[in-house]
């Protein structure tokens, strides 16, 4: 057990440990109870039973904290001040969370739900990275696009992919290649990766999804899937206008 840090306090829940200040102890449950939500559910994803990491969560009580866990723990980093938007961050199997009550409300929303969410959409990158090859090598679609469609995140997401499907306006695959990153290639991750996850599948099943997570170290997913990429993106878009005509 790595020791804890500072002014903190530590609570334990069946092998998961959340790391607080005293002013943050009314999260301290719920982000337990997130944890070990998403051990539930990952773990029959990915059949990790026996085997799940255990994730050490630290609940920071504000921006300036939470950047420096992130830099000085994570050993990641990042811009100070990081962005409002950023609340959370994993590195391996520690998971560096800025408290609810520190949020920026103009940027960020608190609910007891969104929350849940937002821990089941950081421990999915804990246990992608802990079962991958190579975790670095894996595009930015997929790995955002599995942790909001495993989350649950996606339904956020909905009324945009509807909109723009609708009015065939479905992006491309390679409008979200990490080659030449921008702000509009990372946000079209965040929309649309999920529903290329959610394809897979639909149309290959669980395991062709476990795959791509438990196989891929060069980063080609469809090599992964025994797909060609004209073919599939023809395909998944084809799936989405049907599915798009079905809501």
């Amino acid at each position: 057990m790595r020791e804890t840090l500072r002014n903190y306090l530590l609570a334990e829940r069946n092998g998961m440990t959340v790391e607080h200040r005293p002013e943050d102890k009314p999260f301290v449950g719920e982000t337990l109870d997130g944890l070990l939500n998403a051990q539930a559910l990952l773990a029959d994803y990915f059949d990790l039973h026996g085997r799940f990491p255990v994730v050490r969560a630290i609940l920071t009580p504000n921006r300036s904290e939470f950047d420096w866990c992130i830099a000085d723990v994570l050993g990641i980093r990042i811009e100070v001040p990081s962005n409002p938007v950023r609340v959370a961050q994993p590195q391996r199997t520690d998971l560096v969370l800025l408290s609810p009550q520190a949020y920026d409300a103009t940027v960020s929303h608190y609910s007891s739900a969104a929350y849940g969410r937002l821990i089941l959409h950081e421990v999915t990158h804990i246990v992608e990275e802990y079962l991958s090859p190579n975790i670095e090598a894996i595009p930015r679609w997929w790995s955002e696009g599995l942790a909001i469609y495993l989350s649950g995140q996606w339904e956020e997401e909905m009324a945009e992919v509807l909109r723009e499907t609708r009015a065939g306006k479905i992006p491309g695959m390679a409008d979200m290649r990490d080659g030449a990153i921008t702000d509009a290639s990372v946000q079209l991750c965040y929309v649309w990766g999920w529903t290329v996850v959610s394809y897979v599948e639909t149309a290959l099943g669980r395991i062709a999804v476990r795959r791509v997570v438990e196989e891929c170290a060069d980063g080609n997913v469809f090599a992964i899937l025994g797909q060609q990429l004209v073919t599939f993106e023809q395909r998944w878009k084809e799936w989405l206008t049907s599915f798009g005509e079905n809501r």
